[in-house]
Parts: C-alpha cells; structure tokens; sequence
C-alpha cells in the first residue's frame, strides 16, 4: 500500500512540473525550454569552439610557419594585381 502511495506522490510531482516552450523567430530560429529554474537552448545549437592544441614549442613554431606561409602566398597574389 505505501509503494502505491509512493507512486502516485512522484507522479503527482512530476505531472505538477512546470514546463515552457518558447519559440522565437527574428533573424534565425530559436527554441527553449524552460522546466523548473533550467532553461535548456535546444536551437540554434553552439558553435563549437576549434580546439586549440596543447602550446607545445614545436606545434606552435608550426603552426606559426604554416600561418606565415599563407600570408606570404596571399602577399604574392596581391603583388601580381
């Protein structure tokens, strides 16, 4: 009898749960849901920041090389204009 009770108590509970929808259109979809004190962004997702590796010398000098190699191509280019 007091597992029924218990039951019907944490079903009661979570039937009382507040729970929003809210949808937004301006410049580009946006939904949210609101339960309790949590609001969870379900649309537009995060945009996921590149991942920056571990700043050991040699992948940074690298890193640093590849980039300079571009600039210098890119610094070609507009010369020939």
């Amino acid at each position: 009898m007091k597992v029924l009770l218990w039951i019907v108590l944490i079903t009661a509970a979570i039937l009382s749960i507040k729970a929003t929808v809210v949808i937004k259109y301006s410049d580009e979809l946006a939904l949210t849901l609101k339960v309790l004190f949590l609001r969870i962004k379900i649309l537009p997702k995060k945009k996921k920041k590149p991942k920056i590796s571990d700043g050991k010398p040699k992948k940074v000098t690298k890193r640093l090389a590849k980039l300079e190699k571009e600039r210098m191509k890119c610094l070609k280019c507009m010369k020939q204009l």
